[in-house]
């Protein structure tokens, strides 16, 4: 029996950073594998905002990495169609990932954000399908 594998804080932001370079080729993952990342830059948040954390060198050289890509990120948001959402920790604008979505991504992400919050994005790109026509999907690994 396999136990329960844990990331490393190292996995994680590696993780959030390659979500924001498939964000600036063109995301073409669908809205919940969207929000599966966007779930992740929370769990980041929270890890670095235990004080005890940020007093190890690693977990800055982290936090660093966190912010270069949430900078990348932020110049590809559409800042004019924010989501419309109520959760606890987003309202007080400590989680602004959560509020937008990229200017511009694949179908499927193009789609369920208009169905669900009736915000158009520009559709690029085409997303990757396996050798037996299945879309192949984008998930936090």
């Amino acid at each position: 029996m396999g136990g329960l594998v844990v990331p490393t804080v190292d996995e994680l932001v590696s993780r959030w950073v390659g979500f924001v370079a498939e964000c600036e080729k063109s995301y073409q993952g669908d809205l919940d594998e969207y929000y599966n990342f966007i779930g992740l830059r929370s769990i980041l948040s929270g890890f670095f905002s235990n004080e005890r954390m940020i007093a190890y060198t690693d977990v800055v050289d982290c936090i660093f990495k966190v912010v270069q890509a949430d900078r990348r990120l932020v110049a590809l948001l559409d800042h004019e169609q924010p989501v419309d959402v109520a959760r606890g920790m987003i309202d007080d604008g400590a989680a602004w990932y959560w509020h937008f979505f990229p200017r511009y991504c694949g179908p499927a992400l193009a789609e369920e954000v208009h169905v669900n919050y009736q915000i158009t994005l520009e559709v690029r790109g085409k997303p990757s399908v396996d050798s037996r026509g299945h879309r192949q999907r984008c998930r936090p690994r």
